[in-house]
């Protein structure tokens, strides 16, 4: 990106059925710091009143909507097509920006030449419990694609990317992924190229809950986890050797979600199965292994009991 002291940013808003939330949203962009901005507003044939509140804002937001519902993918492809800014920013309609984040995301990518930058980011779940995605400290190395390898470590929302960079790939987001498309973008983004984080207090503000698609398609990450690492094997066959170890806990991580997802359908046996190989490669896997042993419902009553102020 050429060193402009203002540089645009697009902020891509997708939605559907988002009114809940929307508008704490959207009123978490107006309150940055940083005023050079557009929203570009992706409405998936919301049938709620969604509409309503974003037409509600003045002209800097750019509204559009589909005619029948699409992938979030596909949505977010055609957003980003409807993007002039040089950097290119994602908020979901359920999390909020603190008003620092574009301002000092901004001048990362003014120092640095960078392709991606992310922000610490607080977890608030359905029963008010808050906790931070890393640690104070985190650092992670501008290289960050041998840890992003190993796992999604990064919160679409605390994303900012150089719109040039993103629109020279060869594809955009997957739209034939459900719940995943942002980790498959993520990763061809990032390989070969220089990225940053912004650690210390969290810039993004992450909401679970039940409603969410994230939430209610847990089962589909493995799946869409083990087609990425395939996708991407194909793509730069060089990775197998060079990051052998990555890859070996990326495959941990995939066998760790369907562990999981068996073990909350009380399938206990075929859990364990997946998870006995991995206990090596990730020391955090036998606790949950030897909870397979009991019930599910005493394995969430230990992971409430000992939650922690980080995830990473």
């Amino acid at each position: 990106m050429d060193k402009k002291e203002q540089p645009l940013v697009s902020v891509i808003v997708n939605c559907y059925n988002g009114e809940k939330y929307l508008q704490e949203a959207i009123d978490s962009v107006y309150a940055q710091t940083y005023k050079n901005w557009e929203i570009v507003f992706w409405d998936n044939a919301s049938t709620d009143r969604s509409a309503e509140i974003a037409k509600s804002y003045e002209s800097k937001i750019k509204y559009f909507k589909c005619d029948t519902n699409i992938s979030l993918g596909k949505a977010r492809n055609k957003a980003i097509e409807k993007c002039n800014g040089d950097l290119i920013a994602f908020l979901d309609t359920d999390d909020i920006w603190a008003p620092e984040k574009l301002v000092k995301q901004i001048s990362e990518f003014c120092n640095k030449d960078i392709v991606l930058n992310f922000t610490n980011t607080k977890y608030i779940n359905d029963d008010g419990v808050k906790y931070n995605l890393y640690k104070k400290s985190k650092v992670f190395n501008i290289n960050l694609f041998p840890r992003l390898l190993e796992s999604n470590i990064i919160c679409l929302s605390s994303v900012m990317i150089l719109s040039e960079a993103v629109k020279q790939l060869s594809e955009l987001f997957d739209d034939t992924l459900m719940v995943s498309e942002e980790y498959d973008l993520f990763l061809r983004l990032a390989y070969g190229k220089r990225c940053s984080y912004i650690n210390g207090n969290p810039l993004t503000i992450y909401r679970m809950h039940n409603e969410s698609l994230t939430y209610n398609n847990k089962l589909l990450f493995p799946e869409e986890n083990k087609l990425i690492l395939n996708k991407l094997i194909k793509m730069y066959p060089e990775i197998s050797i060079k990051y052998k170890k990555a890859i070996r806990k990326n495959i941990a991580n995939i066998e760790f979600l369907y562990a999981m997802g068996e073990f909350r359908l009380n399938n206990r046996i075929s859990s364990r199965r997946r998870l006995f190989p991995h206990l090596k490669t990730n020391k955090k896997f036998i606790i949950p292994y030897f909870f397979t042993f009991t019930d599910f419902k005493y394995f969430e009553f230990f992971l409430k009991l000992v939650n922690k102020q980080h995830l990473i």
